[in-house]
């Protein structure tokens, strides 16, 4: 709009010199020149400097007005319209000074060097540049206000999505905590109840028996139940987070949709298999990083590397925003940080040259066990019928293997030796000494 301000300007500039160049005492191809001249300098200097745009404008326009107004007197309320120009650009307080030039000086020496009586038309001029200064001026602080409220509406719009998607990880985090809960409690709960109900089958009576096989057939069934419910709440959790390069894209994609903002992928290296609880991690930070890149930056272009690297993963996202060399660590930030710091990883923020901001996050790799390992496993408890359940649970998987079975911590410290186990699981409150019908 101020572009086509001043050019309506420079186009009459342009019809006066050329309808009334009888008047000039030099050639209108000379007055044609030096009026271009005047119209595209201005323009040159503002690709550096607000303030170099402003004396370029205010040097160049006001000479050009000047020696106008000495020929022609219907060119003496010209230099207004720059006047509105020059005020569209001086809101900051070191631009400040145009104001005392464009309203005062210029239409002073205009009129004056024009031999015109000023003082017939002093407050008639000062207070139209005044005016057409001041609105110029209050006009750039409302597009200002208008750009903001745009952004800042954008900005929430954002953040409410990004928001409903925490919302919606944060609840499969639960679901599948409360699976493991379950499949844990409940099912460790109903086995036990199972086998201790088919250790009295010796010693009841015909009728007794029947009553026990219906009792059975209840546990059975309410126990896969509740594992066919823990299984598809786990089965959906997994299918959310299929592999992490997978759920970033969809991530990535979600993301440029909603922002506009273009964001690259590229993946180093063959994406090896990782636990659930190191997926989310990652998945979260990348989440955490696209938005601040947006929100504090004002970033046009990101870009995220995937890095699978022998000792570790990582990940590095840079963006092309307003770097900050002060970088504070707000709730998002920690966050991530303190997510990576439990599985052992880091966080680090860089500061880029050409501008922006670099985090790189990263985890250790986990090597996962080839399937031919078999897990040999210990179970110390005081209470038989634990032990037993739990080696009856354990023994379902392929790659366990329970070696035997302890009631007192010292039973197990015997046993460790000969058997030689890889996980030992131990009651929290076992007995370390022997049973008193040992002693």
């Amino acid at each position: 709009m101020i572009f086509t301000i001043r050019f309506l300007w420079w186009i009459t500039i342009m019809i006066g010199i050329i309808k009334y160049h009888a008047l000039l005492p030099y050639p209108v191809e000379a007055a044609i020149i030096v009026s271009i001249l005047a119209f595209v300098i201005p323009y040159w200097f503002y690709r550096y400097s607000t303030i170099a745009y402003l004396i370029a404008e205010i040097a160049l326009s006001g000479s050009l007005f000047i020696a106008l107004n000495y020929y022609f007197e219907e060119t003496q309320w010209q230099f207004i319209v720059i006047a509105f120009v020059v005020g569209f650009h001086s809101t900051e307080r070191t631009c400040r000074w145009t104001g005392p030039i464009t309203i005062l000086l210029i239409p002073f020496l205009a009129w004056n060097t024009a031999r015109l009586d000023f003082d017939d038309i002093a407050f008639q001029a000062f207070l139209y540049h005044l005016g057409m200064y001041g609105f110029g001026f209050a006009f750039q602080l409302l597009s200002r206000t208008h750009k903001q409220s745009l952004i800042i509406k954008e900005q929430n719009r954002i953040l409410e999505q990004y928001a409903g998607r925490v919302e919606q990880i944060t609840l499969l985090e639960e679901r599948d905590k409360l699976s493991r809960e379950l499949h844990d409690t409940i099912g460790h709960t109903m086995t036990s109840l199972i086998m201790g109900m088919e250790t009295l089958r010796p010693h009841l009576l015909g009728t007794e028996m029947n009553r026990l096989d219906t009792l059975l057939h209840m546990a059975r069934r309410g126990l896969n139940e509740t594992r066919g419910i823990v299984h598809n709440w786990a089965q959906a959790t997994r299918d959310s987070l299929m592999t992490l390069e997978s759920s970033f894209r969809e991530l990535i994609d979600e993301f440029q949709q909603s922002t506009g903002v273009v964001v690259t992928l590229r993946i180093y290296g063959k994406e090896y298999e990782l636990s659930r609880s190191r997926k989310l991690p990652l998945y979260r930070c990348l989440q955490e990083a696209l938005t601040n890149a947006v929100r504090h930056g004002g970033a046009s272009l990101i870009q995220v590397g995937l890095y699978f690297e022998t000792n570790q993963i990582r990940m590095q996202v840079e963006d092309n925003g307003r770097g900050n060399k002060n970088i504070e660590f707000g709730f998002g930030l920690q966050s991530m940080k303190e997510r990576l710091e439990a599985l052992h990883g880091q966080l680090s923020l860089h500061c880029l040259d050409e501008g922006g901001v670099a985090v790189i996050c990263s985890l250790p790799h986990q090597t996962v066990l080839p399937q031919e390992k078999t897990i040999r496993i210990l179970l110390v408890d005081d209470q038989p019928i634990i032990r037993e359940s739990l080696q009856l649970i354990l023994q379902q998987q392929q790659d366990m293997h329970v070696v035997g079975l302890a009631g007192t911590g010292q039973e197990a410290i015997d046993m460790i030796p000969a058997e030689n186990p890889d996980v030992v699981l131990l009651d929290v409150r076992i007995r370390t000494e022997y049973p008193a019908s040992d002693t």
